[in-house]
């Protein structure tokens, strides 16, 4: 027995595309959490921001 898929190609592709934007994006909000942890990161951002006024 051949059996066709249920979900169509296109269809599953784009669920793929769309769980590996989900979790590029959860990696780089991991990342950014992981650096603002770092608290010379914090302060030296905050000197850059605080020299432009």
């Amino acid at each position: 027995m051949n059996q066709q898929p249920t979900v169509p190609v296109p269809a599953r592709r784009a669920s793929i595309q769309r769980v590996l934007l989900m979790l590029a994006v959860a990696t780089g909000l991991a990342w950014v959490f992981y650096l603002y942890s770092n608290p010379q990161l914090v302060i030296m951002l905050t000197d850059q921001l605080w020299a432009c006024f």
